[in-house]
């Protein structure tokens, strides 16, 4: 069970993001990430259901205090990493 505050946007985003916390390159070695579909930015086949992502972004209020609230997350997975995630690593995912 996930619980605590933001827990299930807090999951979201490892798992969405987590090709940039592991240094993969999306665009040979990634299968799917479902970044987009958070980000209402999907061009391809939907992999998650609608309802659910709402949920999720609700918690944190609309699409784009998701993004920043993403950008800040993904960094704070970084940094217990001791990984230096940069606003160029992030900028491509949410342009």
């Amino acid at each position: 069970m996930i619980s605590g505050e933001f827990g299930l946007p807090v999951l979201s985003v490892y798992v969405n993001l987590n090709y940039i916390h592991h240094r993969i390159n999306p665009k040979s070695d990634l299968v799917k990430s479902s970044i987009y579909e958070y980000l209402d930015k999907e061009l391809g086949k939907l992999v998650c259901n609608k309802e659910e992502i709402s949920g999720v972004i609700s918690e944190i209020g609309t699409v784009e205090e998701y993004e920043y609230f993403s950008k800040n997350t993904s960094k704070a997975f970084g940094e217990n990493k001791d990984l230096v995630i940069k606003d160029i690593d992030l900028d491509r995912v949410f342009e």
